[in-house]
């Protein structure tokens, strides 16, 4: 592999912030730093040497800031070709002088099309010197590293911190720059063709394209295309990656169908703890006490605000994600003792209508699953002594679990405290079983507890498992051809059986 030395790097940046984690790395970087207007401000005001970018170019900014880089010596000293005779050969003739790495990130346009008040002020944030910079140094990633967005600083900065790059450091960042060029395009693009969109395009459009830490795999890349109306606050933590979107998502859409104060664990996008309760301290145990394993390095999510005595047990745990509506003051700070733990707030959004899936070289669009149970529109199939207003809601609360589970589902609730759950099984039978089996590993106690079902049982095995492990109460869709089979079973066991009408299947 072809290892490449750094002496020069230019950094041009619209966010100055995202530089504060790497300054004391610019500190001790021993060759040259080129820089421009703020940027340069921004390092020098923080104590780092820069040559200002008109000592190579010999010229001022111009135009009110609208020609800054573009120029031969600033291009030429990217593109400049090290192992290129005839390259050499006019570099010493023009004197160009090699810049062996670029850090740039584009102008805001996006975000700006979401706020901005009239046309002009949109037309200004379409970069043109940083999108020209990124493409030529990513062009030449033989001899420049490059990076074009915050996911990629960490991998930037740990090159120069070492003073040189390998070739696949150097590639996959160029390929990320390439990537992140495409999609600051497409936005431009999709902007200009607003007045030419009919009504049928209004279903994908969105404004906003956030590239992603990686995607289902640390192998492909990922972005985050949206409308701006989720409404969600990073306030500390790692670049958010494909798969911390499905679990956040998972997390959120269901802690906030439940009340009054609810903890939902998510991992690999199911919940794998669940608890309502009066306090949050109380329903994070009880949610943690569902599958402590499962627990480790998910997702918490939370509906209301938590209390110290939930961020101390919080903070002695492993997590990825912690989601609330809000943070109250001084909460960011004392969560904020892990680096790389995500901290959100999500106060309300409007969750999609609309859920797409990329199949076969096309899509499938489907309506999302928004259904709330409501227990007065139930089929009471079967009742008994036991059925009270306890029973009712733990029926209620399972059925919205095994929502968020991959089908075949099953959800085990017992006291507002999801306690087995089984899901993502060919065979409902198996979901069942590995569910009450999850049950039984963390010492939970079966008897009096429901069992919820995404799906209708097609015959009553799944049920004489249930019953003869002290589950009291099913709760399923119904629709089976041997529906008179399960209820004639649940009558003659004396289980309580409830018919939603409703599917939940998710794939």
């Amino acid at each position: 592999m072809s290892l490449k030395p750094i002496n020069s790097i230019l950094i041009s940046v619209y966010n100055k912030n995202l530089l504060l984690p790497y300054l004391e790395i610019l500190k001790h970087f021993r060759g040259q730093i080129i820089s421009t207007g703020g940027t340069s401000k921004f390092l020098i005001e923080n104590g780092i040497d820069v040559i200002e970018i008109d000592t190579l170019t010999n010229y001022p900014a111009l135009l009110d800031g609208r020609v800054k880089t573009l120029h031969p010596a600033i291009l030429g000293g990217i593109l400049l070709r090290r192992d290129n005779e005839n390259d050499i050969k006019e570099a010493n003739k023009y004197n160009l002088a090699e810049i062996d790495a670029v850090l740039v990130d584009l102008y805001p346009f996006a975000e700006t099309c979401k706020c901005a008040t009239n046309e002009e002020e949109i037309i200004e944030k379409i970069d043109i010197g940083g999108i020209t910079l990124i493409r030529a140094a990513a062009k030449n990633f033989k001899d420049v590293l490059v990076a074009a967005d915050e996911s990629d600083y960490d991998h930037f900065f740990e090159c120069i911190k070492n003073g040189n790059s390998l070739e696949t450091d150097r590639r996959l960042l160029a390929k990320n720059a390439f990537a992140t060029a495409t999609m600051y395009d497409a936005a431009i693009f999709q902007w200009f063709s607003q007045p030419y969109l009919g009504k049928e395009a209004e279903i994908v459009h969105t404004d906003l394209i956030t590239p992603l830490r990686y995607g289902e795999n640390p192998h492909q890349q990922a972005f985050y295309l949206h409308d701006g109306s989720m409404n969600y606050q990073k306030h500390h933590g790692k670049v958010l990656s494909y798969n911390n979107f499905l679990d956040i998502d998972s997390a959120w859409l269901l802690v906030n169908e439940l009340n009054p104060t609810a903890c939902v664990v998510v991992k690999h996008t199911n919940p794998c703890g669940v608890a309502v309760s009066n306090r949050p301290l109380d329903a994070f145990e009880k949610a943690l006490a569902g599958d402590p394993v499962s627990a480790y390095g998910g997702i918490f999510a939370f509906n209301t605000p938590i209390d110290d005595e939930t961020i101390e047990k919080l903070n002695s745990l492993f997590f990825e994600v912690l989601i609330v509506p809000r943070f109250l003051e001084g909460q960011i700070e004392k969560l904020s003792i892990k680096k790389n733990r995500i901290l959100l707030s999500i106060p309300n959004a409007k969750p999609n209508s609309w859920l797409w899936r990329s199949v076969l070289g096309g899509s499938l669009v489907q309506q999302r699953d928004d259904y709330i149970p409501d227990t007065s529109k139930w089929e009471w199939i079967v009742k008994n002594k036991k059925l009270n207003n306890k029973l009712i809601d733990d029926m209620a609360l399972g059925v919205s679990i095994a929502k968020y589970l991959k089908s075949n589902a099953i959800a085990i609730v017992k006291d507002q405290q999801l306690i087995g759950m089984g899901c993502g099984q060919p065979s409902r039978v198996d979901a069942a079983k590995l569910a009450i089996d999850k049950a039984k590993t963390f010492g939970h106690d079966l008897n009096g507890a429901i069992l919820a079902s995404d799906g209708f049982f097609p015959f009553t095995d799944s049920v004489d498992i249930a019953y003869k492990n002290g589950i009291v109460a099913i709760v399923e869709p119904g629709g089976s051809i041997h529906d008179k089979e399960i209820i004639s079973y649940c009558q003659e066991n004396d289980l309580i059986l409830s018919f939603t009408n409703i599917r939940n299947f998710k794939h």
